[in-house]
């Protein structure tokens, strides 16, 4: 093996003869004086070099109108050997043996392979035709067939790759049939080429399947590295595909099986790297056979000739990390992806990813979604479209994770069973559709490659969008700001229990309000107060009545506080419990009335006695509606909330006896809970019943709307309550709304109480 130091001047022998034919190819033909003395160290080698090329260019006649360098066409490692011959000393004499050049000469005449022999001390050459036996003088680029080869007999030329040539050879020891594969650039080749070929052998060689080619020899023979192996009479998948697209059930049929050999080569530590319809080869039989590992990795180890940033395999089927050049994430779903691709190509008869150039098709395996395989092929079913969309995923955790899963996939296709991948939802589909928008991938990072006109036409209108928002928002503010300033069509009060205060004042309010704005205006009846402030957070009713103890949500907004209700502490005829105390005492526990679940009476008597230290378990709750207050015979206790003196309290304690109570520590139970105020129920507010004031609490009933609500329908509301005469003459004032403190007044409400004082 050639030192360190002779392959470093080789490169620079190479790189100097190099830089001389591009002046030439660039119609500059340099002083050859002044070139050698550029070159010292070399100026033999380059000397020998112009010599031979002015031989050969005197060869090709007057025909010939190229320069020297132009006629040889490339004397460089890729097409032609230099061999330097035994000198006279090495063989006993005291003369030199020419400097040989050994390839193939073209010229206006036709071609032929020549030995162009430099004398190393004179400007005579012998340019002979090649001929013999001997392989040493041959160039296997392209030897006349056929052509001994060792004990190989090279009968036909089969292809040509980017680094091997391939022959159909006879085994003469054997006498059967074999394939030679050998370095295209013969004697000539690198290290690294040498090294690659190697690899491609021992990968091959530890390999046993009968759907993938054999190696039989491996070795050098005159200076060229070959191995032979089986030899595969028929065609190669490329062909078939040429001939146009495959029927389905044959393409599944060949793919499961190439994905079942190359499953095989996983499990054995290699990744094939370059799988493509020509390196898969049916023979007579229609049974596929894998071949050229040349770009194969083991998994085991680093070869250590696939550098990180080097993009390896044929563009239009090579995955995206390979496209990328990251040799480290190689892996079992890199086959399994070009095998997608070869699946692809069968049914549609042309790759997924073909550009204008290499550069333009290896950004489309990046950046660009695969394309739909039924858009392409409207009669292809779902499930070879699902199979194939799922192995040209782009992130290779959302393929098949072995070639063997996507084999039994294409057998449960072949068998007419389920398969178990799932297509992709329409929401999938769309959001890969929109990252072929050129704007919207690259936010999402994306380089978008010759979107489709509905893509393009897309892109149109997000930017029409885009420069019509600001106006659009504009608007949109515009008619929000003119809607709040409208009456609701129809204006809905909900009220309260039907016959009870709250649904007598929501009749008289919505009499006012509907003669006022014109508009339809409904009361509608309800449990109380919590169901009521339901309603209005659901947009339900657009007019409430709550109790204080209801106005809890930022979603309420105070219109005014409309009067107090006193906490009426009702026992029956005969009861000799004259205080809460004195009823908490009782051996039985009490039943107490506290109206109906959802209303603000039931609220603030919950509130009441858990103030005063009545727990759930000291008392039996009694709910119910009015009429069960009036019939109740059992009722130890009754809390009743409302605006002292009505009507009802008075009939109750009229027809039943029932009669007042106070609250102990009224004055202090009202400093705890600031929905409360301590309040003094008045001998007249029921003449005859009661004998003197009764200490109690009494809490704030509220008329209220959402926050949001149209500012006028509060402003003509407002003015149904004070400008059209009083619905009752207990509404506390415009002036004490005006000073209370502390409530959610709707920002209308609070202009209208600082600018419409009480006369």
């Amino acid at each position: 093996m050639d030192s360190p130091e002779q392959n470093e001047n080789e490169l620079q022998l190479d790189s100097a003869w190099a830089e001389y034919m591009r002046s030439c190819d660039d119609g500059v033909i340099p002083d050859r004086d002044e070139f050698l003395k550029r070159f010292p160290e070399f100026a033999d080698e380059l000397s020998s070099l112009l010599r031979a090329a002015d031989a050969l260019e005197k060869m090709a006649g007057p025909k010939g109108e190229l320069s020297a360098v132009q006629t040889v066409g490339s004397l460089n490692r890729n097409t032609w050997r230099q061999e330097q011959l035994p000198s006279d000393h090495e063989r006993g004499t005291e003369s030199t043996l020419p400097l040989n050049f050994v390839g193939k000469f073209s010229s206006g005449l036709g071609s032929t392979d020549v030995t162009i022999g430099v004398a190393n001390d004179q400007s005579g050459f012998s340019i002979d035709p090649v001929g013999g036996d001997s392989a040493a003088e041959e160039s296997l680029s392209s030897p006349k067939l056929p052509y001994r080869f060792g004990e190989y007999t090279l009968e036909k030329l089969l292809g040509r790759g980017g680094m091997g040539v391939v022959y159909r050879a006879r085994q003469d020891h054997l006498e059967r049939i074999v394939a030679v594969k050998m370095i295209r650039s013969g004697a000539l080749a690198s290290d690294d080429e040498v090294q690659r070929f190697y690899a491609e052998a021992r990968s091959a060689a530890k390999l046993d399947h009968p759907n993938i080619v054999m190696v039989y020899q491996c070795g050098e023979l005159d200076g060229h590295h070959f191995f032979s192996m089986d030899y595969v009479p028929g065609t190669d998948l490329a062909r078939v595909i040429d001939q146009g697209a495959v029927d389905p059930r044959h393409a599944a049929r060949y793919v499961r099986d190439v994905a079942r050999a190359i499953d095989y080569a996983h499990q054995r530590g290699v990744i094939h790297r370059d799988l493509k319809p020509a390196n898969v080869l049916i023979d007579s039989d229609d049974q596929v056979h894998v071949t050229d590992f040349g770009l194969a990795k083991s998994m085991d180890k680093d070869s250590g000739l696939t550098k990180s940033g080097v993009a390896l395999g044929t563009p239009s089927y090579m995955s995206p990390e390979q496209a990328l050049g990251r040799s480290d994430q190689h892996v079992a779903t890199t086959d399994v992806y070009s095998l997608g691709a070869i699946l692809f190509a069968l049914l549609t008869g042309k790759p997924p990813f073909k550009g204008t150039s290499v550069v333009q098709t290896v950004m489309q395996v990046i950046h660009r979604p695969a394309p739909s395989l039924r858009q392409l092929k409207p009669g292809i079913e779902e499930d070879l479209e699902t199979i194939v969309a799922k192995c040209l995923h782009k992130q290779p955790s959302k393929r098949y994770q072995s070639a063997a899963e996507l084999a039994s996939e294409l057998e449960r296709y072949l068998e007419g069973r389920p398969i178990e991948a799932r297509p992709q939802n329409w929401l999938q589909k769309s959001y890969h559709w929109s990252l072929g928008i050129p704007l919207v991938g690259a936010l999402a990072g994306y380089k978008v490659l010759d979107p489709t006109t509905g893509q393009r036409q897309a892109q149109r209108w997000i930017l029409m969008l885009g420069l019509l928002f600001p106006l659009l928002a504009f608007s949109i503010l515009g008619l929000s700001q003119w809607w709040s300033k409208q009456l609701p069509l129809r204006i809905r009060i909900a009220s309260g229990e039907s016959g009870g205060l709250y649904y007598s004042i929501g009749e008289k309010l919505a009499e006012q309000i509907g003669s006022r704005t014109r508009h339809e205006s409904t009361v509608r009846a309800t449990a109380g107060s919590i169901e009521n402030s339901r309603l209005l957070m659901d947009r339900q009713c657009d007019l409430a009545l709550l109790q204080a103890s209801s106005v809890r949500s930022e979603t309420i907004a105070v219109v005014a506080p409309l009067y107090y209700e006193a906490v009426h502490l009702l026992v029956p005829k005969g009861s000799t419990l004259e205080s809460l105390e004195a009823i908490k005492r009782k051996q039985v526990k009490p039943k107490i009335w506290l109206g109906l679940p959802e209303s603000g009476n039931h609220e603030a008597a919950e509130v009441i006695l858990k103030m005063v230290g009545f727990g759930p378990e000291d008392y039996l709750p009694a709910d119910g509606a009015w009429e069960t207050l009036e019939k109740g015979t059992d009722i130890d206790l009754a809390f009743v909330v409302i605006r002292a003196g009505h009507s009802r309290v008075r009939q109750l304690m009229e027809k039943t006896g029932y009669h007042l109570i106070p609250i102990e520590g009224a004055t202090e139970l009202a400093l705890e809970e600031p929905t409360f105020r301590p309040l003094d129920v008045p001998r007249d507010a029921y003449p005859g019943l009661v004998t003197s004031e009764v200490k109690t609490l009494a809490t704030t009933a509220f008329l209220a709307c959402r926050a949001d609500a149209p500012d006028l329908l509060v402003k003509e509301t407002l003015s149904a309550l004070y400008d059209d005469g009083l619905i009752m003459p207990e509404l506390i004032s415009r002036q004490k709304a005006k000073l209370w403190r502390g409530l959610a007044y709707h920002h209308a409400a609070q202009q209208y109480f600082e600018s419409n004082p009480d006369p």
